[in-house]
């Protein structure tokens, strides 16, 4: 992009101040009004005070970024800031009216709220780039001596992590069990036939847990307790060495010590670190795989116990989740083919880590599932989007009979617009027939495909309903719970086999952070929408430096964030888990990438061959 000129860069910048500020002085809501096409124009922010002081935070950021020699340079960050501004835009539609009937309704206030959000998101990440690129003297080389001020060992930065979970345990006390492990549960004492659609390595553990606990301990609480605590115990662990490896890849010092804070107070992690659920795991594994990954992207020559470390999180991330495979094999096969350009042994290490997630699935698919005689997980727990882009098209009484008919091969067209929900697809996928023979089904999804190009608005509508929240920073989802806490799910499958205690506290815990969420930075730090931005800020951070290869780095992040988009509910905080554990780590490659590309590129200089004016040298 061609410099802006001197001259016109404090018109500019006074120029997106004004707008910025005129659209935060605006909401659109869902009113009368709205019905009778007239434009409602009131004050986002509730108080005077909060809205004046806005406007100077804006004012503060633009007159920094007008320091900046280029301050609107840098196109990646347009292009996601525009993307940021219209799903805040789109997604303050479809929260309040499930369409996009304000953005049409209110023209005039739509369009500004839209425009006024775009600078303001490029300032912030424009801003926060340039935070990134002032280190402290010492650090603009990799090999520096600078004596991080970060110095907890590993087991320090544990307890003190234990220590802020404490309230929770207590609170929660045995802990809390979701309601896919009382699936798991139901499946290990029989009265429910064991499927695959919860991953059977996590099924195992829950095993584990009821024969210790109940089996030899003698009770169920002491199953669940067993359960947590050893879950909290390496899951603190885990955090910890994600600090000590920010410091050892020479982090500013603040880095591991606001991270520190992230995990100890943000109330995500201990509410999940004492449930028995499959999220949490899976989280850990992903958390654990990434930090592998790291070090082999920053090594030349990776030692044995990092390419066994990067084996072991791949295998963990292929069990522990039916999609891990995906995530695990995209990220190494990524690896492997950036360690084919370059002269090191990385290409081992990677290739090592798709062997462990073939293996994997040959020993489970291969070994486990027929052993134990687990039935296949329905097939339409991958359908979401389609289900839902077809149930949206059946909604809005615009198909024809024929295609009515082959709809209702499959899913009863009767019932679709009593248990249509934007949000959730669970109820339309619970509607397909078992009947349904593989010619109906390709029939229907030869269907979904044609009715694309005839509705592509509805299908993005149906799209975007299902899943803006992992996008759209502060915004909570009411579909389903937020935080696992109390009795989550009916027991009457185990009612005898395993009586777990469900703490009374726990629900007034729920009921007080819930109640939390009436002020937007809790429900900023809380919320998946702010993670989500964070792995694209990070991905287009690396894009535009020179040191691309880190963008490995955050492929797990990214596959974590599509799936996300691509799943049942919309914005559920604990199917965007591993992001809330990635997030202090997702800087790293940025700012390693910037650190490199503040170095001087080294270049090869040929020997110079002696000249007739220059004697040579005589050995």
């Amino acid at each position: 992009m061609r410099p802006i000129r001197a001259g016109w860069k404090l018109p500019l910048l006074s120029f997106f101040w004004c707008l910025s500020v005129a659209a935060f002085s605006v909401s659109l809501t869902a009113s009368q009004a709205i019905e009778e096409g007239a434009v409602t124009w009131t004050r986002t922010l509730p108080y005077t005070g909060v809205w004046l002081l806005a406007a100077v935070a804006l004012g503060l950021g633009y007159a920094r970024l007008g320091r900046f020699t280029r301050p609107f340079h840098n196109i990646r960050l347009w292009l996601l800031s525009i993307l940021f501004a219209l799903v805040l835009t789109l997604g303050e539609s479809f929260a309040q009216t499930g369409t996009a009937a304000l953005l049409t309704s209110q023209k005039g206030a739509a369009l500004l709220y839209f425009t006024g959000r775009v600078p303001a998101c490029y300032m912030g990440m424009a801003l926060l780039l340039h935070a990134l690129r002032q280190l402290p003297e010492g650090m603009q080389s990799p090999g520096s001596a600078v004596a991080p001020s970060y110095h907890l060992p590993v087991w320090g930065g544990m307890l003190v992590l234990l220590l802020c979970w404490l309230p929770y345990a207590i609170v929660v006390w045995p802990g809390t069990v979701s309601n896919d492990s009382i699936t798991q549960l139901a499946e290990i004492f029989g009265t429910k036939a064991l499927e695959t659609g919860n991953p059977l390595a996590q099924t195992g553990l829950v095993w584990l847990a009821v024969q210790v606990g109940q089996g030899w301990l003698g009770s169920a609480d002491a199953a669940v307790a067993l359960y947590v605590c050893v879950q909290a115990l390496l899951m603190a662990w885990l955090l910890s060495y994600t600090l000590r490896r920010m410091v050892q890849a020479r982090m500013p010092a603040w880095m591991p010590w606001l991270a520190l804070l992230f995990y100890a107070l943000c109330p995500i992690f201990p509410v999940f670190a004492f449930c028995m659920g499959k999220d949490t795991t899976f989280a850990m594994a992903v958390l654990w795989f990434t930090l592998m990954v790291w070090r082999v992207v920053q090594s030349k020559w990776p030692p044995l116990r990092t390419t066994a470390g990067l084996m072991l999180s791949a295998a963990a991330c292929t069990l522990l989740r039916n999609a891990g495979a995906v995530l695990a094999g995209v990220t190494l096969l990524a690896l492997l083919i950036h360690s084919f350009s370059v002269r090191t042994r990385k290409w081992r290490a990677s290739f090592a880590g798709l062997v462990a997630v073939a293996a994997s699935l040959v020993l489970l698919y291969g070994a486990v599932v027929p052993s134990l005689g687990a039935e296949a997980a329905a097939d339409t727990e991958n359908w979401s989007v389609p289900l839902q882009q077809v149930a949206r098209v059946v909604v809005g009484g615009t198909l024809e009979e024929s295609e009515l008919t082959v709809i209702d091969a499959v899913i009863p067209v009767d019932e679709i617009q009593a248990v249509y929900n934007g949000e959730l697809s669970d109820p339309v996928k619970k509607l397909w027939r078992d009947t349904a023979t593989p010619q109906q089904t390709r029939a229907f999804f030869g269907l979904w495909f044609k009715l694309g190009f005839r509705y592509p608005a509805t299908y993005f509508s149906a799209f975007f309903h299902n899943s803006y929240g992992y996008l759209m920073p502060g915004y909570v989802s009411t579909i389903k719970p937020t935080f696992l806490l109390g009795m989550e799910g009916r027991t009457t499958l185990i009612d005898g086999q395993f009586d777990f205690t469900v703490n009374p506290a726990a629900d007034e815990l729920k009921q007080t952070l819930r109640s939390l969420f009436a002020y937007g930075p809790f429900r900023m730090l809380c919320a998946p929408g702010l993670y989500g931005w964070l792995v694209l800020f990070a991905w287009a951070g690396v894009m535009g430096t020179r040191r691309r290869r880190n963008a490995i780095m955050l492929l797990p992040a990214l596959l974590t964030l599509l799936g996300c988009l691509l799943s049942a509910v919309n914005g559920y905080f604990r199917y965007a888990m591993p992001l809330y554990f990635l997030a202090p780590v997702l800087v790293a490659p940025v700012l390693v990438a910037l650190v490199a590309e503040a170095q001087p590129a080294k270049r090869f200089h040929p020997p110079q061959l002696p000249t007739e004016s220059q004697p040579r040298i005589e050995q």
